[in-house]
């Protein structure tokens, strides 16, 4: 190893609930705290993460929706003391294959992203 050579150690430390989910998860890099990161789960296929900049200040809120089959069908994200939000929705077809992605900025669309599937036999 040459003098020069210096090496970049990141390090996270996770807590998982008892199905294995994580609960809370702390990230350092060189050893500096950059952000940590709360998640909650409820039944009905929601999922929310929680993530601070600091040990205690509120960064921002990512939240995750699910139907029934356990499809992504929605995730939103807002950014504490700031405009930004952003939202987007996942629609799928009668096969349960995803069709569309639609981008909102607020409530406003901003593009869409579209999904062609080809089954092959």
């Amino acid at each position: 190893m040459k003098a020069s050579q210096k090496f970049l150690i990141s390090q996270d430390t996770t807590i998982t609930n008892s199905l294995g989910r994580p609960v809370e998860s702390t990230h350092y890099f060189n050893d500096k705290f950059r952000y940590r990161q709360e998640f909650r789960y409820d039944s009905w296929f929601i999922e929310v993460e929680l993530r601070y900049n600091n040990k205690d200040s509120l960064q921002s809120i990512i939240e995750w929706r699910y139907n029934t089959d356990k499809q992504l069908t929605r995730i939103f994200w807002k950014v504490i003391g700031s405009s930004t939000e952003t939202i987007d929705v996942y629609i799928y077809n009668r096969k349960k294959l995803l069709k569309k992605v639609l981008h909102y900025d607020g409530e406003k669309l901003e593009s869409y992203t579209k999904y062609k599937h080809k089954l092959f036999k």
